[in-house]
């Protein structure tokens, strides 16, 4: 259901082309000076159109997108063919990531988390902590659950998730889910969260659809040093 609505989305040319400014910001602080950023890693969680694979590639990293779209596979291997390797343009599961563990240095998660059924949220979580080097860096974008445009939406059960948007910015999103500062606490718990931040924006003169009106969470969280799940503490 996820997948055909967003392949939708992309055929109809739904789908952003430069990069959202907040993970540029992160990446060029975090990442920034190293000497060779070739050897940095970094993994586009839910590529889209490739916007922010692209600023990725053309800053010299080490790019990886994955969606689970056909469409936004063609469109990000299409985008990034003059600065990045297509074959790390990948069609792919969130639940069941193809690369090894400690593989990335940074996953960037521009809302794909909150396209995601809640009874699929914690395999992914434990997807990208597997994938992360320890002291590796998660930045997240979700949905608040004071998100104005959730009175559009009908809710799917008492976890979250709601569909059937009749106005708003997730009127052709399908499924959405909602978090709560509780709930990103509780799901990233094998993590260290470094901060979790409130966005609000409120139009003064536009309506409550306004695409201006928001409320959403910035997640910083990172693998931490020696994490051993798996046996293979560093």
């Amino acid at each position: 259901m996820v997948e055909s609505v967003w392949e939708k989305n992309y055929k109809s040319g739904r789908y952003n082309r430069y990069p959202y400014d907040q993970v540029v910001s992160f990446v060029l602080s975090n990442y920034g000076s190293v000497p060779d950023r070739k050897k940095i890693r970094i993994l586009d969680l839910g590529c889209g159109g490739g916007n922010n694979t692209k600023f990725l590639c053309e800053e010299g990293f080490d790019a990886y997108g994955i969606d689970s779209s056909p469409t936004s596979i063609k469109l990000t291997r299409q985008f990034i063919e003059d600065c990045g390797e297509i074959e790390k343009i990948k069609l792919e599961d969130f639940e069941n990531l193809s690369f090894t563990n400690d593989f990335f240095d940074c996953v960037i998660d521009r809302q794909s988390l909150g396209h995601n059924p809640s009874n699929k949220l914690d395999i992914i979580i434990s997807e990208i902590l597997r994938v992360l080097k320890p002291g590796g860096h998660y930045l997240g974008f979700m949905f608040n659950a004071d998100h104005p445009h959730r009175s559009f939406g009908k809710s799917i059960n008492n976890d979250g998730d709601m569909n059937d948007f009749s106005n708003g910015s997730f009127k052709k999103s399908g499924l959405v889910h909602f978090f709560t500062v509780e709930e990103i606490t509780r799901r990233f718990e094998s993590f260290e969260i470094e901060d979790i931040v409130t966005q609000s924006n409120r139009s003064l003169k536009g309506p409550i659809e306004s695409k201006y009106n928001l409320e959403t969470f910035l997640v910083i969280a990172k693998k931490p040093v020696g994490f051993d799940e798996w046996g293979d503490e560093k």
